[in-house]
């Protein structure tokens, strides 16, 4: 999965630089954990559709492995080719 997805969907990504996918897919540890906090608040505080989704996100995994893990699952996932009904389910 691509984080980014603009260019696999032709568009801008409407997420603020540093708070897209490739930002935190590679970390591990108390990196992961500080950077996906820090990318949840910075998300919260952007206008528009973006901050509304995200408008008082926590981070409640608190294990940074268990973190890692979840990460690692969504990653491994093909996106574009679910159909629009399964990422509604998954929203």
């Amino acid at each position: 999965m691509n984080g980014g997805a603009g260019p696999q969907i032709g568009e801008a990504s409407l997420l603020p630089d540093g708070s897209r996918w490739p930002n935190i897919r590679d970390l591990t540890g108390e990196s992961l954990q500080a950077k996906y906090a820090k990318v949840l608040e910075t998300l919260s505080r952007h206008g528009g559709i973006i901050g509304a989704i995200f408008l008082k996100a926590q981070n409640e995994i608190q294990d940074p492995a268990k973190l890692r893990r979840l990460v690692g699952l969504i990653d491994s996932e093909t996106w574009l080719g679910l159909p629009v009904d399964v990422k509604g389910d998954i929203y």
